[in-house]
């Protein structure tokens, strides 16, 4: 029975927790996509390039084939590249910290070697199933207070060039292209090899607090910001009806001397048929969601009784959920991501924005959670030029024109705002921004632009996201 109370209280968390890319690039037109293949080795990609370039033709990158923002959709009869046989890990060293793996390896693979190590991943997304080389393309960011965005834990990669040339790219050598690639979209080359710093695992103790949304910045500002005991954190805003965005659910994860072995044991007790019945728990729940709208009145409440203090895990148990436990774009359902990164200053103003459009469009908001993000100076096309709360959207909308259109509307009002007060949005997901704001928000695409035609002059590189914003 206890159990199954616990099942009960999982069916709404999980199916809403740390979120990430769950569609495929959405426009109102089919797009003639290139054939997707998967190089089986190293020699075989370079053929590739070489032949694409002797050939006059495009290439797009693939890494977990889950992107919204058209990042990984190319034109015509290209190629669509998927580096999923290039997963291996190239070097680890222990006592340094220190691995150099494959761009088509996945967190999760990764994860399944240095785990036994004693050792974690600094930085990346909320799901492990995506591919390292495709996190660096979009310079993910996860619930890591201090490691984040993904560019401050990378030391160095491989990238294969237009000409089919192989060089080193580091912040030393071949400095520039550091900062290009980093965020840049699969526009400049295909990373072949990626170096990161890795951390000690350990394991974590979940604090609690349930607050009035008027208090939330100052209550980070005063415990957890530049706490230097806390690894995660991240806050859930109620969506009940009658209080929209009102409260909200801080939860963070700090360190503790607690037995590493011990904790691991009790952690991976759950049995595979309990992990599948949270999996589909999961999808029951945030389909439940997205249809009655009683559910999610009820969910603030379900979520109030499960993250409760006291709880424990490891930093690499934390980091190691597969996406699939959440419900997939079907023939009549489609969910889309937004994120928004403003100025803590700014953050009650642009929920206040919020609020009320999501109200006025008559949204299905499934989730709107808060991270934070650290200032980055190194990626050019940085979507955090100062610390920032990192604002993510899950919406529900169908499938006819008339949703999406009203959905894209609702986007774009929002993105004036975070102009207005002086944040940025994530590119990775829809195109919904025009392209005069996408160079409004990130002053710096102008001269990546220019960059990406210097060092692929060509042009062989494409996809969607550059052929609406260049």
């Amino acid at each position: 029975m206890k159990k199954f109370r616990y099942l009960l209280l999982t069916v709404s968390v999980l199916a809403s927790s740390g979120l990430a890319n769950t569609s495929s690039y959405r426009n109102l037109f089919e797009i003639s996509q290139p054939v997707q293949v998967c190089p089986a080795s190293l020699s075989d990609l370079v053929n590739m390039v070489r032949w694409a370039d002797k050939n006059s033709k495009k290439i797009s990158l693939v890494g977990a084939n889950r992107s919204q923002g058209g990042q990984t959709v190319g034109q015509g009869d290209g190629l669509r590249i998927n580096l999923c046989k290039l997963n291996h890990v190239v070097a680890l060293d222990v006592s340094g910290k220190t691995v150099t793996v494959e761009a088509g390896i996945t967190w999760s693979e990764l994860q399944s070697v240095i785990n036994g190590h004693g050792l974690a991943v600094k930085a990346m997304q909320s799901y492990a199933d995506f591919s390292v080389g495709g996190s660096l393309s979009v310079n993910v960011h996860g619930q890591d207070l201090t490691n984040n965005p993904l560019i401050k834990s990378v030391r160095s990669f491989k990238l294969l060039t237009s000409s089919g040339e192989l060089i080193n790219v580091s912040r030393q050598e071949n400095s520039e292209l550091f900062g290009l690639v980093i965020g840049g979209y699969g526009l400049l080359g295909i990373i072949i090899e990626v170096s990161l710093d890795l951390t000690d695992d350990l394991v974590m103790e979940r604090d609690v607090a349930i607050l009035d949304r008027e208090n939330f910045v100052e209550y980070f500002n005063k415990n957890i910001r530049n706490n230097p005991l806390i690894e995660f954190y991240s806050a859930r805003f109620s969506l009940n009806s009658k209080s929209l965005l009102d409260q909200v659910i801080v939860v963070s994860y700090r360190k503790t001397n607690l037995s590493l072995v011990a904790t691991e044991m009790q952690s991976g007790e759950s049995a595979s048929w309990r992990s599948l019945l949270l999996n589909q728990a999961a999808k029951f729940g945030l389909f439940a969601t997205s249809k009655l709208g009683v559910i999610k009145n009820l969910r603030f409440a379900v979520e109030k009784l499960y993250f409760k203090s006291g709880a424990t895990i490891t930093r690499n148990r934390f980091m190691s959920f597969p996406l699939d436990s959440l419900p997939q774009d079907d023939s009549g359902q489609a969910y889309v991501l937004q994120e928004y990164f403003i100025p803590y200053d700014k953050v009650d103003e642009f929920l206040n924005v919020l609020k009320i459009n999501t109200k006025a469009f008559k949204i299905n908001l499934l989730n709107l959670t808060a991270r934070h993000v650290n200032a980055d100076h190194e990626s050019v096309l940085s979507y955090a030029l100062t610390d920032c709360c990192a604002l993510v959207l899950y919406i529900n909308v169908g499938k006819a024109e008339q949703a999406y259109q009203k959905v894209s509307a609702y986007g774009r009002v929002l993105i004036d705002q975070a102009a207005v007060l002086g944040g940025t949005y994530y590119l990775p997901y829809q195109l919904f921004g025009s392209k005069s704001k996408v160079h409004a928000v990130y002053p710096q695409f102008s001269r990546f632009v220019d960059r990406k035609k210097f060092y692929d002059p060509k042009e062989m590189f494409m996809n969607q996201l550059y052929l609406k914003y260049s």
